[in-house]
């Protein structure tokens, strides 16, 4: 059962990257995000997968510190990587919701390149430094003042303490 699950992760997900690779009609950054995130799939789950499938018929099943370590530095890498993917892939959404006639400016080759460029160094510090102080100062921006109801809120808190407010 669990070949067989395996096998069909990695079938959906070289599916899913060659179709986009052959149909020219899906050579956007969002295809390509996709295609990304077929790939780390991929990767993701032949981490522990095959080791699982080896130690099944065992009675005794051990695993050396050595590969022990090795499997979980290359589970949190792949995980890590995965979770700054879909951050990605969700920054590209907002642009192209809430800047369509700039999309193609702001998400051009170069940047996709760069964005994921910078999701499979998530672990570095670098990214971790962007990702914890410019994910936190972009999500109420984001998220929150999308909300009308909060908009008109805060407006309304805003005028009480008197701070000029620009009109968008």
């Amino acid at each position: 059962m669990i070949l067989f699950l395996y096998l069909m992760i990695l079938a959906e997900n070289v599916l899913i990257t060659i179709q986009i690779y052959i149909d020219s009609r899906l050579h956007t950054p969002m295809f390509f995000f996709l295609a990304t995130l077929a790939c780390l799939d991929m990767c993701y789950s032949s981490v522990t997968t095959p080791q699982i499938l080896f130690d099944l018929p065992k009675q005794r099943r051990v695993i050396s510190l050595q590969d022990c370590i090795t499997q979980i530095y290359f589970f949190i890498g792949f995980a890590s990587s995965e979770v700054a993917l879909l951050a990605v892939m969700s920054y590209d959404r907002y642009i192209a919701i809430c800047r369509p006639l700039h999309y193609m400016q702001i998400m051009c080759w170069k940047t996709c390149v760069l964005l994921i460029t910078g999701a499979f160094l998530g672990e570095d510090k670098v990214s971790f430094n962007i990702y914890s102080v410019l994910t936190p100062l972009l999500n109420p921006l984001i998220y929150s003042l999308r909300n009308q109801e909060l908009k008109v809120s805060l407006k309304k808190y805003l005028i009480k303490l008197s701070i000029p407010i620009k009109k968008y």
